[in-house]
């Protein structure tokens, strides 16, 4: 018969296929690859494909220097693991990978890896090793960097690799890291796992929507589940791989995370790796029979190994989860409401709190933010999630997020708060629900101020009664807060002189780290334009735009016939982009590689501000880069010996005045710009704010 032909030609796979188990399968339908879910229900192969099985051949590609070596574990399963290699073959294009499949004795079509994939490396066991032996033994075979050891019961999605391999190579410090697990129903499997103090383990998110907030942020967990971790391999190797003490299976993923952390680098869940688990497909479902029946006889070892790690840093069974899932037992939470996503590309605002965002961060602070207005636009959303913040208002409502603080007030240590919409908002359920929370009011600016500087101009009895509510709301804002932040010295005076109990912080508008002077160097010679920079949703920009192009522009003109003006700026309105001519180039919004380029051919910068209030950040922003500024008294009001860093005019012809001395006199330029680097080193670093920072929020 033919299954016991030994004739040349008659493979093992036509062998299977005519012992009756071929036909069984195909009335299964268990055919690979339908758009309607992980198999093909009866579907045949037809033509020359059937003379090897059911299956195409696949080929992956081959890498002389893998990143990335993929471990897929596997005894028999034969239909998952051929799914498994389709979808990597799919989904994995920019990284340079080879896949080692670890047979443990297969019966079935796995042991005839070879015929059926090309470019694959197969160990296979001659006896039966267990989960854990099996891929320490495979793992001697890896060749890349990294490996990563994947179930052979999943299937990868789009950018499941390069999430995870660009996260360990941009952060030396993460040891280990995994993904998102969900159900092929669509379902949360795992978003990180929790270790509490008794050794339990948790899949953290089961069963829940796994786009929800918690799910959705880079951050350390306790562990990463063994269905797919991706580990540095000199670090596996100085570990010396699972311990064997768990095998066959189960707590051998937990005790690596443990073994990460004990050689001093994290172990963190990224969520923009997903993959879809077939759970109980490769190791069953009970725990009572089966190796499944190992979870809890090595739970007992693992409390056993690590009993002083787990008291020191882990929780009790089942408590204070919210800590938990951000391994946040020795962590301060801060809690930053604003009313909108940081588009810290676009406005200063944006821009400030983007950076005081990465400070916190860097203090050691878990940290949490609300959108108010719970409007999310990308990529901004998903840059503050992979910092490492859960956006508390993804996928929410202002009544869930009341309730959100409600609930979880209790765990807050601080509340910051910015502008005078989202305090009042607020303010009164975080002062019930965080009675203990020290609240950190942030104005960005005194917006009374600047709306009674705007009643000096166009005399509207309606900007003046809304300058005087603004007013009201802010004062009471002021007075049910600890702490109330201004950038600008002399906001703090005028609230010193209102309520001089209350404690007034003056704290930079922008922090840098680099070096100054920042961005792109360039010669006096080299730089020929002035440059105006201002988002042109902000009022107080249009209005300065205006004057300086029709009424000073066309006086320095008169002197510098050549010059151009560039002005920058998001969403220009009709009559900012009418000044479009051959030497005003209306820009609007341009990303900051491309307004780096602008600010190296600027030789000045103008900011002529008529009204507003607050430190203006296209100044601070300009001083960073050492280019010369000339702005108006209301521009440089608050801002430390703004005389010496910068030229000040507040008519026409003092402006235009100015602005020509600058474009001419390299002597005066240079001067200006030595003192804006003393300034900048002094004033404008996170080290300076972060001196500040801590008198308020320690970590």
């Amino acid at each position: 018969m033919l299954k016991r032909s030994k004739k040349r030609g008659v493979t093992p796979p036509k062998r299977w296929a005519a012992s009756g188990k071929g036909i069984q399968a195909k009335r299964k339908g268990l055919g690979m690859g339908s758009r309607k879910g992980p198999f093909v229900r009866k579907r045949l192969l037809k033509g020359p494909l059937v003379r090897r099985g059911r299956y195409r051949r696949l080929v992956l590609p081959y890498a002389e220097t893998p990143l990335v070596s993929i471990v897929i574990p596997a005894h028999n399963q034969w239909r998952y693991t051929y799914a498994c290699l389709k979808s990597i073959q799919r989904w994995t294009h920019d990284i340079p990978y080879e896949i080692v499949i670890a047979d443990d004795v297969s019966t079935d079509q796995t042991r005839f890896t070879p015929r059926w994939t090309h470019n694959i490396v197969h160990v296979r066991n001659r006896t039966k090793h267990g989960f854990v032996l099996n891929c320490n033994r495979a793992a001697g075979r890896a060749r890349g960097k990294y490996i990563f050891f994947l179930n052979n019961d999943t299937r990868v999605t789009d950018g499941w690799l390069t999430n995870l391999t660009h996260l360990m190579e941009g952060d030396p410090q993460i040891g280990m890291a995994g993904s998102k697990f969900v159900y092929p129903s669509g379902k949360l499997q795992e978003a990180g796992g929790i270790v509490f103090v008794d050794g339990s383990a948790w899949n953290y998110g089961r069963l829940d929507d796994p786009e929800q907030a918690p799910y959705s942020y880079l951050k350390e967990v306790d562990y990463v589940s063994g269905a797919g971790i991706l580990i540095r391999a000199d670090l596996w190797r100085e570990i010396g791989g699972f311990d064997r003490r768990y095998r066959p299976a189960y707590y051998e993923d937990v005790d690596l995370a443990f073994e990460v952390r004990r050689r001093g680098f994290k172990v963190v869940y990224q969520p923009l790796s997903k993959i879809v688990h077939f759970e109980g497909v490769s190791q069953g479902k009970t725990v009572v029979s089966g190796i499944k029946r190992y979870q809890l006889r090595n739970r007992r070892k693992f409390y056993r190994k690590w009993a002083d790690i787990l008291q020191r840093d882990h929780f009790e069974r089942g408590n204070s989860l919210f800590l938990a899932r951000d391994r946040g037992k020795h962590k301060k939470t801060l809690l930053v409401i604003d009313n909108s996503m940081p588009t810290f590309d676009k406005d200063t605002g944006s821009r400030s709190l983007y950076q005081y965002l990465k400070l916190f961060l860097a203090m050691g602070l878990n940290v949490k933010f609300i959108s108010a207005s719970c409007y999310h636009i990308e990529p901004y959303t998903t840059v503050i999630q992979q910092m490492g913040i859960e956006v508390v208002s993804v996928r929410s409502n202002k009544e869930r997020l009341h309730r959100w603080v409600k609930e979880n007030g209790a765990h807050l240590h601080y509340v910051y708060l910015l502008r005078p919409g989202v305090g009042t908002e607020y303010i009164d359920v975080i002062r019930q629900s965080a009675p203990s929370a020290k609240v950190i009011y942030n104005g960005v600016d005194f917006h009374f101020l600047r709306e009674s500087r705007r009643y000096e101009f166009d005399r509207n009895p309606a900007t003046l009664q809304y300058a005087m509510q603004l007013k009201q709301e802010e004062f009471a804002l002021f007075a049910k807060s600890d702490v109330v932040y201004t950038v600008s010295e002399y906001e703090r005076e005028i609230l010193s002189h209102e309520m001089p109990e209350k404690r007034t912080v003056v704290i930079p508008t922008y922090i840098y780290d680099q070096q100054f002077p920042i961005g792109i160097e360039r010669s006096f010679e080299e730089r020929n334009t002035i440059t105006f920079v201002g988002g042109f949703s902000h009022l107080p920009n249009v209005d300065g735009a205006l004057w300086f192009a029709t009424e000073i522009f066309p006086k320095i003109r008169e002197k510098l016939p050549d010059t151009v003006l560039n002005l920058i700026g998001n969403n220009p309105p009709p009559e900012i982009a009418g000044l479009q001519s051959a030497n005003i180039h209306v820009k609007g919004f341009v990303p900051d590689d491309v307004l780096e380029h602008y600010y190296a051919s600027s030789r000045v910068v103008v900011v002529p501000l008529r009204y507003g209030a607050g430190v203006k950040g296209k100044i601070i922003e300009a001083v960073a880069h050492g280019i010369p500024v000339v702005t108006t008294q209301v521009g440089a009001e608050g801002i430390v010996d703004a005389d010496g860093i910068m030229r000040i005019a507040n008519t026409a012809e003092e402006f235009a005045t100015k602005v020509v001395e600058l474009y001419h006199y390299e002597a005066i330029w240079h001067s200006i710009r030595e003192r804006q680097i003393g300034y900048a080193q002094n004033y404008l670093t996170s080290h300076h704010a972060r001196l500040i920072i801590e008198q308020d929020i320690r970590p």
